[in-house]
């Protein structure tokens, strides 16, 4: 467990530099919201100059690096261009009282990034012009929040969300979401994704009794595994046969 550097404070998510497999981003609950590590994890630096406060979820550019997204507790989005040595808000539509819980980049455009609201408005937010602006991306997801938001890995408008209520799936980019749990136990929530990087049909979802897997780019699951529960999954982006 390498959390040097990071205190004793909670970290809420994690993102690995696509290039750099030795940099990786730490969204932390602590006044220093976000942390950066060029050492493969051994040791941690804050890196959240010009946030205002603790980050919820962070998100990279799978096309660069050097570019990430923010969702910070005080209801803010921000970006940075210069790998975390500064931020700038990027909030401008996003509502008062926004919970970021998500920040998805979509793979095939990098201009277009998805944030789910984890608060019981169960909306997802999105930008097409690199946060310029934001507006709500389509209807049908339930008023239960939403936890995690990942576009496919493809241009094929799929776009997953994990809510209280189960997987929801939109086919056109946000603009409609429809229930998506076929196979998954009742009443369970969904938290994060994982798409293949060469198989955008295979995608895997941590939930609240385990880890699922999809072979319809998330139209059904199956359970894989022995987890009772997981709040992350990620597949290796140098071998993403290998998941974690």
């Amino acid at each position: 467990l390498k959390r040097k550097g990071l205190g004793a404070s909670t970290t809420y998510d994690v993102v690995l530099d696509p290039t750099n497999s030795s940099v990786a981003y730490a969204a932390l609950a602590s006044h220093d919201g976000v942390a950066k590590t060029t050492d493969g994890g051994t040791t941690w630096s804050t890196a959240g100059k010009g946030l205002d406060g603790s980050a919820w979820a962070i998100g990279i550019d799978p096309t660069n690096g050097s570019v990430l997204w923010a969702g910070g507790g005080s209801g803010k989005v921000f970006k940075t261009t210069n790998g975390a040595a500064s931020w700038s808000p990027k909030s401008t539509g996003l509502p008062a009282g926004l919970e970021p819980s998500a920040v998805s980049v979509d793979p095939k455009s990098p201009s277009t990034v998805y944030v789910g609201d984890e608060s019981t408005t169960g909306i997802v937010y999105k930008t097409t012009n690199s946060g310029n602006q934001w507006a709500p991306a389509g209807s049908g997801l339930p008023k239960t929040g939403v936890y995690g938001v990942q576009p496919s890995t493809t241009p094929s408008g799929i776009v997953l969300a994990g809510t209280a209520s189960g997987v929801y799936r939109s086919t056109n980019g946000g603009g409609a979401w429809l229930p998506a749990s076929v196979g998954l136990p009742a009443s369970t929530a969904a938290w994060q994704f994982a798409f293949h990087p060469t198989n955008p049909n295979l995608v895997y979802a941590a939930t609240s009794h385990g880890v699922f897997v999809s072979n319809s780019a998330g139209a059904s699951w199956t359970q894989v595994g022995t987890l009772s529960v997981a709040y992350g999954v990620a597949l290796d982006p140098t071998s993403p046969d290998d998941l974690y």
